[in-house]
C-alpha cells in the first residue's frame, strides 16, 4: 500500500528484485522498494487476477516458460492494475541485483515500458573461499560504487554514507535474529510451521533496513524462544518432519494443510530460509547465525570497506552460495535434513522458475541414495494453470 503514495510523502520509488541492497537506497533518503518477486507472488494467490495477468502477457509474445513472479508483475503493469486497486504506480527508476539473467531482463522492459532509468548489477553464482571469492567480492563492490553513482542522477540527490551505515547494521541486525528464528526450529516440535514463515519471511525481507525490521525480528525470537521453553507445537500431532528446496506455490498453500492432517510438518527449506534470514556455513557444515558489524566491534573507515562488507554478507549467506553449485546444494540440503531432523525433502518442480529447478532431478536420486526419501511434483510457483491438485496430493500419498 505504502508504494502508492510514496510520493505525496515525499519519498522515491524503486522497483527491482527483492534482493536489491536497500541499504544502498536508503542512502539517498526516504523511499519504498516494491520488490518483483513478493509482488509476483502475492498476485498468484489471487485466482481471475493473476489469470488476467498472465494471458495479457502471453497475448504480447511473451513465453510461458519466464520467470512467473515477473509474469505476474509484467500484467499488473500492462493492464494498468495495481494489486490493492487503482493504477500501477510509476516507478521513478529500476534497480536489481540477482544472479538470475532474467530477473534483469525482466525489469529492462519495465524500464522501457515507463520509460525510466534502469541498473542491474550482476552477482556472479556459487561460492568459493580463497582468492577467487575474495574477487568476487570485489566485482560486488565495484558495482555499487557504480550503483551509488548511477541513483545519484536517477534521485537528484546527495548520498549520505551515514544514512547507509544505519540501514545496514538495521538490516544485519535484522537478517542475524532471522537466522537465529530459523535455528530455533530444529526443535522437536517444531516450534514453527513452514507455511507459517512464508509471512514472516516476507516482513522480515523488505523492511530489513528499518528499526521496525530489527524490533520485529526480536519479538518473534523471543516469542518462538518461549513456545520452544513452553513446548509449544506448531502441530501438536507431529510425526513426521519434510524440509524443501525451493519456492513453493503460492496459489495452493492449503498442500502444506493437507500434508498436516497425516502428522506431516514441513519445517523449513533452502528458500525461505535463505530471504528471510542471512544463515550460513559454520565449521562441520552446520549452518550459523552471523554476526552483525556493530556486535563484531567492526567500525568502516570508508564507503569501499562498507561497500566490500555488504558484498560479502550477501554472498555468504546460504541462499545465494548454493546457487549455481549442485555439489554445495545438495550438502546444503543434507545439512538441512540433518540439523533439523528430518524425514524427507519436498521439491518443486517449477516451470516457473527454470534456474532454481536445475539440478533437481539429479538432487533426488543422490537424497535417495542417502536413505533420505524425496518426492518431487510438478506445477508453477505463480501460474495456477501449471498446477493438479489431484495429481499433487496423489504423489505424496503415494
Amino acid at each position: 500500500l505504502e508504494f502508492t503514495t510514496a510520493r505525496q510523502e515525499g519519498k522515491f520509488i524503486s522497483t527491482g528484485s527483492c534482493e536489491t541492497p536497500l541499504a544502498l537506497l536508503a542512502g539517498f533518503g526516504d523511499f519504498v522498494h516494491l520488490g518483483g518477486e513478493p509482488y509476483g507472488g502475492a498476485i498468484a494467490g489471487n485466482g481471475d487476477f493473476a489469470v488476467a495477468c498472465l494471458e495479457e502477457v502471453e497475448s504480447r509474445g511473451y513465453e510461458r516458460d519466464f520467470c512467473t513472479y515477473l509474469r505476474n508483475y509484467w500484467g499488473s503493469m500492462f493492464l494498468d492494475r495495481y494489486f490493492l486497486g487503482g493504477p500501477f504506480p510509476k516507478p521513478d527508476f529500476c534497480f536489481s541485483i540477482c544472479g538470475c539473467d532474467s530477473h534483469h531482463k525482466c525489469f529492462q522492459v519495465i524500464s522501457e515500458h515507463f520509460h525510466i532509468p534502469f541498473f542491474g548489477m550482476d552477482l556472479p553464482i556459487g561460492y568459493e573461499p580463497g582468492e577467487r571469492e575474495g574477487l568476487k567480492i570485489r566485482y560486488d563492490a565495484n558495482q555499487m560504487h557504480e550503483a551509488i553513482e548511477k541513483l545519484a542522477g536517477f534521485t537528484g540527490r546527495q548520498f549520505d554514507d551515514e544514512k547507509m551505515l544505519q540501514a545496514l547494521e538495521n538490516e544485519c541486525q535484522t537478517q542475524s535474529i532471522m537466522a537465529q528464528v530459523c535455528l530455533l526450529n530444529q526443535t522437536i516440535p517444531a516450534p514453527l510451521d513452514e507455511k507459517s514463515m512464508f509471512s514472516i519471511f516476507v516482513v522480515a525481507n523488505l523492511i530489513r533496513h528499518q528499526k521496525e525490521g530489527v524490533e520485529f525480528a526480536r519479538l518473534l525470537r523471543d516469542e518462538i524462544k518461549e513456545r520452544v521453553a513452553r513446548g509449544i507445537a506448531a502441530l501438536a500431532t507431529e510425526r513426521c518432519r519434510l524440509v524443501g528446496d525451493g519456492q513453493p506455490p503460492w496459489y495452493n498453500l492449503k498442500l502444506y494443510r493437507y500434508l498436516e492432517t497425516y502428522g506431516v510438518l514441513s519445517v523449513g527449506c533452502l528458500h525461505t530460509f535463505g530471504l528471510a534470514s542471512a544463515l550460513v556455513e559454520g565449521e562441520g557444515g552446520h549452518f550459523i547465525a552471523p554476526i552483525p558489524p556493530s556486535e563484531a566491534g567492526i567500525s568502516f573507515k570508508d564507503r569501499d570497506e562498507a561497500l566490500m562488507f555488504i558484498a560479502a554478507w550477501y554472498r555468504r549467506r546460504v541462499f545465494n552460495s548454493s546457487m549455481g553449485a549442485l555439489p554445495r546444494r545438495q550438502a546444503h540440503l543434507l545439512t538441512l535434513v540433518r540439523d533439523w531432523q528430518a524425514d524427507g525433502v519436498m521439491m518443486l518442480l517449477n516451470r516457473g522458475c527454470p534456474g532454481y529447478t536445475l539440478g533437481n532431478m539429479e538432487l533426488k536420486p543422490l537424497l535417495q541414495e542417502k536413505g533420505i526419501a524425496a518426492v518431487t511434483y510438478e506445477g508453477s510457483m505463480a501460474d495456477r494453470r501449471e498446477f493438479s491438485p489431484t495429481q499433487v496430493t496423489a504423489r505424496f500419498a503415494s
